[in-house]
């Protein structure tokens, strides 16, 4: 058995050994606490670590404050806050957003990045030592220090439109204001011929917009403020005023009624002097055509050798104003020549330009 001594010895041993114990664990843990900060200090004092949660956040999210503010300078007359945004967003949404090291890229300690996007860049981070920070091994940790976006870059669409006088255009309900007219006085090609005679004829004019967010498709509203969908085949036709039923009847009663039987025969037949005064009933005196009548009186009968000719069938083709009164009506018709020696059938169209007022129609010139 062990003596009273013996015990107080082997109690005094382990106690001793149980002080050291602690100590030596209580030595570990502050020198695991140590090098535990000194980890931690070095790896956030490596910028590396710090820009890679940085992309993993932007192309995690794809916005952001700075994102937002950028999409809004993007605002213009036609696209608004709303829409530039939905513009960056579907843009950003194609493709991961990337880093280069920008020009310029260390300055006073400041390291700055560019981001690309689809290879166009798109912004530019920096990064900076936060000397605020209480540091126990004079490492300090690198935090975002600026961040900016520029989409200006994207600002390439246009809208452009060639629409007749009177007529409007809207962009996402917003009307195409005048100052944005590039060409006005652009002839109707259904009206070409006349515009020397009547310079009064409507015209056409174009409305271009740049600068903006994607190419846009103007809306067209007509003179009466109701949409209006042009047809890509009518050509300027679809413009042209249009004749009113009653109008429409009274110059296929004209040209059916008298005039294109008695221009057939005036300018198809020898017999001038007898078809002349007919076809005088239904034109204006003074006009072009009296006068061009007139100079075919002249030497008509030494080289026309037709005796007669009688129109077979009529087809009114159409009918549009002019302005002033004056109107350009078609008539499409077939007849039969009879010459001493054969006979010809052809089908035939004359257009005429007519005047009317209150006392009647005259034909003033045939185009």
């Amino acid at each position: 058995m062990l003596t009273v001594k013996q015990k107080k010895s082997r109690k005094k041993y382990f106690i001793i050994l149980f002080i050291y114990t602690f100590i030596l664990f209580v030595l570990a843990f502050l020198g695991l606490k140590v090098v535990w900060n000194y980890a931690l200090e070095y790896e956030n004092s490596q910028v590396d670590n710090v820009l890679k949660n940085y992309m993993e956040t932007i192309n995690r999210e794809k916005w952001n404050s700075s994102i937002s503010e950028a999409a809004d300078r993007l605002v213009n007359e036609f696209q608004d806050s709303e829409d530039a945004e939905a513009y960056v967003k579907n843009l950003l949404s194609e493709g991961d957003i990337n880093y280069t090291v920008a020009v310029g890229a260390v300055t006073d300690g400041v390291l700055r990045y560019a981001l690309v996007h689809n290879g166009v860049q798109i912004g530019t981070i920096s990064f900076s030592e936060n000397r605020d920070y209480d540091s126990k091994f004079n490492m300090y940790p690198w935090v975002l220090s600026s961040e900016s976006f520029d989409f200006e870059y994207l600002k390439t669409g246009t809208a452009s439109v060639t629409i007749p006088e009177g007529y409007t255009a809207r962009l996402n309900g917003v009307e195409i204001g005048e100052e944005y007219v590039t060409e006005s006085g652009i002839h109707y090609d259904v009206l070409e011929r006349f515009y020397a005679d009547y310079p009064d004829l409507p015209t056409k004019r174009t409305f271009e917009v740049t600068g903006l967010l994607g190419n846009l498709s103007p809306v067209i509203y007509d003179k009466n403020g109701d949409e209006f969908t042009p047809d890509p085949t009518a050509g300027d036709m679809q413009y042209v005023d249009k004749c009113s039923d009653s109008e429409i009847s009274e110059f296929r009663d004209f040209m059916e009624g008298g005039f294109v039987e008695a221009y057939a025969k005036f300018w198809g037949t020898k017999y001038v002097d007898s078809t002349y005064p007919t076809l005088l009933e239904y034109v204006q005196m003074g006009s072009a055509l009296q006068q061009d009548m007139y100079t075919y009186t002249l030497d008509a009968a030494t080289w026309v050798h037709t005796n007669s000719v009688v129109i077979t069938s009529m087809s009114f083709s159409y009918a549009m104003s002019l302005g002033g009164g004056f109107y350009v009506v078609s008539e499409a018709y077939d007849s039969t020549a009879y010459a001493e020696y054969k006979t010809v059938t052809e089908s035939s169209e004359v257009t005429v330009i007519l005047f009317k007022d209150e006392s009647g129609i005259k034909a003033v010139s045939v185009v």
